[in-house]
């Protein structure tokens, strides 16, 4: 019974696994904007119970998380960086540079893809939902540019918050994720993982930030 188990246990994670590897893209895509939505909610419903529970900014988190952290960063884990940080030789062998590689995707991300994609990406988002919901609709669609720009005020004015408490995360946890313990294909899915607890610390400071910005009477 046990190696029955066993058996099934193994086929049932090779199926899995062969599953997202196929279709790694649409998984790591959907696994993340769930996530984003769940981390959202709960931190609200749990760490936030004095505030009113806000439904767009739980939209906002999983259309950021979705799009960025499952389509992005599917194209920046699983194709440029095994290109422009290889771990292994053709051969299979480890890499003689493994380490410095490990080293420049974690400095990558944390360095130049957080702070110019992750995080603007999300304020943009999040200053579309929030336009919408004054009932100007209509600015998002005819005049993007002053949505975004004022996105990036708020963003340009909460930086060192956003950032330091990013990089205070995901450095550790992404010399796990480069580290070569985690296969190729699935990175995006372990972030994926990993950022449901860190999103959960982003919703708080969001909440937080929020509240700073709504302007004294």
């Amino acid at each position: 019974m046990a190696g029955m188990l066993a058996r099934s246990a193994h086929s049932m994670g090779s199926c899995i696994d062969r599953f997202t590897k196929t279709y790694a893209l649409a998984t790591g895509a959907f696994m993340a904007g769930v996530k984003g939505c769940l981390a959202d909610a709960s931190s609200q419903m749990t760490l936030q119970r004095d505030s009113m529970y806000d439904p767009a900014r739980t939209v906002a988190f999983g259309l950021w998380s979705g799009s960025y952290c499952g389509g992005f960063l599917y194209l920046l884990y699983t194709i440029v960086f095994p290109r422009v940080f290889p771990l292994t030789t053709a051969c299979g062998l480890a890499h003689p540079s493994a380490r410095r590689h490990i080293v420049g995707m974690v400095a990558f991300d944390n360095f130049i893809a957080s702070p110019v994609f992750f995080l603007p990406s999300y304020y943009v988002i999040r200053e579309a939902l929030r336009t919408m919901e004054q009932g100007q609709a209509w600015r998002v669609i005819t005049q993007p540019g002053a949505v975004v720009r004022t996105a990036f005020d708020t963003y340009r004015g909460e930086f060192w918050s956003c950032v330091t408490m990013t990089w205070g995360m995901w450095i550790p946890i992404h010399t796990i994720t480069f580290g070569g313990w985690i296969p190729v294909h699935l990175r995006v899915h372990f972030t994926a993982t990993m950022s449901f607890f860190t999103m959960c610390a982003m919703s708080v400071l969001q909440g937080k930030l929020e509240k700073q910005r709504v302007p004294k009477s």
